[in-house]
């Protein structure tokens, strides 16, 4: 009688611990497919993960490519989108990148990807320019880098001159100089999530006119978010 109950105990525990297996098997997956985006098959993802890093220029990488759905943020109208190309493309030069296009071939349909202002270290996730939709089951991909250009002057924002505070989304620009700035005046950011730029796109805003010594003004910046926004650089006439 004992005998029995031992095998009917370790009957019960066998089925439950198969229960369990297939339980945690399936939560696991649901993970992968909701980081993946589940995109690409097992052993497509394989393969898109031997592709990268491409190097698209000297010290110019292209980290990662998937699907994106979300705010459409390269033209600063951020509607809606479902399912797009994203690249991740990461500057590893030492020196701050002004523009570069990348041009890709993906499984046979050409994409185009612009970033701006990717300082030297930086990385950006960036959607294709026209927010072409993603193709699952691409199985190869090309990338070559167009335009490349870096900054060609000190990428500053003038401690000496100006004295820059945001409060919401409203950018006031003081002169704290002795001088008039009599040109207009331009400030540069993006926005970034856990140390990389969200967008190809550089913010700017415009303050017209100039500023006389002592004065300060105050723009409208849409896009400004304290937590995320980083302002890179101010521009003027001098």
């Amino acid at each position: 009688m004992k005998k029995k109950i031992s095998i009917g105990i370790g009957l019960l525990c066998l089925v439950l611990l198969v229960v369990v297996g297939i339980f945690l098997g399936k939560k696991i997956q649901d993970k992968n497919a909701t980081v993946s985006g589940d995109v690409a098959a097992p052993g497509q993802k394989e393969e898109m993960q031997q592709l990268f890093p491409y190097e698209v220029a000297e010290g110019v990488y292209v980290m990662s490519a998937e699907s994106y759905s979300g705010a459409f943020v390269e033209d600063g109208s951020d509607r809606e989108v479902e399912t797009i190309w994203q690249i991740k493309i990461e500057n590893t030069t030492g020196r701050d990148i002004q523009f570069l296009r990348v041009r890709a071939n993906l499984g046979g349909e050409e994409a185009v990807f612009d970033v701006s202002t990717l300082i030297a270290g930086s990385s950006a996730v960036v959607l294709e320019t026209n927010a072409l939709a993603w193709k699952s089951g691409v199985e190869q991909m090309s990338f070559t880098a167009e335009n490349l250009a870096y900054f060609q002057y000190e990428r500053t924002i003038f401690p000496e001159v100006f004295s820059l505070s945001v409060t919401d989304q409203t950018l006031r620009l003081e002169n704290i100089s002795e001088n008039d700035v009599s040109g207009d005046v331009y400030v540069y950011y993006k926005n970034m999530e856990e140390d990389v730029f969200i967008g190809g796109i550089t913010y700017r805003v415009k303050f017209s006119g100039g500023i006389r010594a002592g004065e300060a003004l105050t723009e409208q910046a849409s896009h400004y978010q304290s937590e995320k926004s980083k302002v890179l650089f101010i521009t003027y006439a001098q």
